[in-house]
């Protein structure tokens, strides 16, 4: 394989991924977020909770592959809420349609954690946590 053939293919793969990356953003240059909720998309449009329901934020509910419920987009609209909180609001909403409520998990045990530098960490990443949705 000589450096031309390298060369090109190297130039096609890279063409190709920045036209992947573009497609998926919308006309203003703005990711959509989506989750999948296990409910029937007439539903999931009805349903949405209010976090979803502001000027601020573009909704689009759609059959999932699979008739595996609903795929609930949002994107930020206008003035531009946080990614952290519009990923918040989704993961909140796929909560509540599915649920009905929100579910919180406490990660601290009963009582008081002794203040090592290991407990100290953990917190710091479990308060980050939420933000993100992940450890």
């Amino acid at each position: 394989m000589g450096t031309r053939s390298i060369v090109l293919g190297a130039a096609a793969a890279t063409a190709v991924l920045v036209w992947r990356r573009r497609s998926a953003r919308g006309v203003d240059g703005e990711r959509w977020l989506v989750v999948t909720v296990q409910r029937p998309p007439e539903e999931v449009a009805v349903d949405l909770p209010a976090t979803l329901r502001t000027s601020s934020v573009e909704v689009e509910v759609r059959p999932a592959p699979g008739d595996r419920g609903s795929e609930l987009a949002a994107r930020a609209r206008g003035r531009k809420p946080p990614r952290d909180e519009l990923r918040s609001a989704l993961r909140e909403a796929k909560q509540v349609l599915e649920v009905g409520e929100v579910l919180r998990v406490d990660p601290q045990p009963a009582g008081r954690r002794s203040r090592t530098p290991a407990t100290k960490v953990l917190a710091a990443v479990a308060g980050r946590a939420g933000k993100k949705g992940v450890l």
